[in-house]
């Protein structure tokens, strides 16, 4: 038998790391069970890669998303250790309750601790929805009444009309989690269906918890219109900061185009 030495020299040498076009930082909520580290790694494209730490999180409701930001500054220092291209506070319901003072004073603070361009996964949605053109939208997401509230708020201030919406009325973070990609297409074209002419400019889909990746061309083609789901719409914002310009087939409009 041969020894495998021999033939070391036949194999192509990769010298290039996993990100050698970037490293995403990305700071999840503590309870996030891979459904967004999944869902980042089916849109970034070759070369880019996310690297992932924590905040501490147990539920979904206005005092544990508040009490989590404590976590934000020291997650930040954590994964300015991995020399990454960019980095995002990646809970949309987190930086909601919180308001856009809030979004913008984190992002400060990040790049202040990090030196590298930052954004939240709030801040993130609404870079999407004006790169579309949506003034007027349906927001579609799993929260509780209390958080929907702060959403809508958070959006109205920020000029978006939000014609329609609709909640699963959740606060376990397992719930969400366990959400089937089905169960949110379904619920996602319900809403849809009970706008009265349809008169919106784009769906959105709040929640990095929720496996939506998968559905966001289903939405677009049986709604006519754009999709624009938390984890997409931070990836989009992420790679742009990152100055990964190319488009990205197979999740959406938002990510076909390109990202100069």
């Amino acid at each position: 038998m041969k020894s495998p030495r021999k033939n070391f020299q036949q194999f192509k040498m990769v010298t290039a790391p996993p990100g050698w076009r970037a490293r995403i930082g990305i700071i999840i909520p503590s309870s996030e069970q891979g459904i967004a580290i999944r869902e980042y790694e089916m849109i970034f494209p070759e070369g880019v890669v996310p690297i992932v730490t924590r905040m501490m999180l147990k539920e979904t409701t206005v005092d544990a998303l508040t009490k989590m930001e404590k976590d934000a500054e020291y997650a930040a220092e954590l994964i300015a250790t991995s020399n990454p291209s960019c980095i995002s506070y990646s809970c949309t319901a987190g930086a909601f309750v919180k308001g856009v003072d809030f979004d913008r004073n984190i992002i400060k603070k990040m790049e202040k601790i990090t030196n590298v361009p930052s954004t939240t996964m709030a801040h993130a949605s609404i870079q999407a929805l004006e790169e579309i053109g949506a003034k007027r939208i349906l927001l579609v997401c799993p929260y509780n009444k209390e958080i929907v509230t702060a959403e809508l708020s958070y959006l109205q201030n920020l000029g978006i009309d939000v014609v329609h919406h609709k909640g699963l009325g959740l606060s376990n973070t397992n719930k969400i989690y366990e959400t089937t990609p089905l169960e949110t297409y379904e619920f996602a074209i319900d809403a849809f269906k009970e706008i009265p002419d349809s008169d919106i400019d784009a769906i959105f889909v709040s929640c990095g918890g929720l496996r939506v990746v998968e559905i966001i061309e289903h939405i677009e083609s049986v709604t006519g219109l754009p999709c624009i789901t938390s984890n997409q719409a931070n990836a989009w914002h992420c790679l742009k900061l990152a100055q990964v310009y190319d488009p990205i087939y197979g999740f959406g409009k938002l990510l076909e185009k390109e990202r100069k």
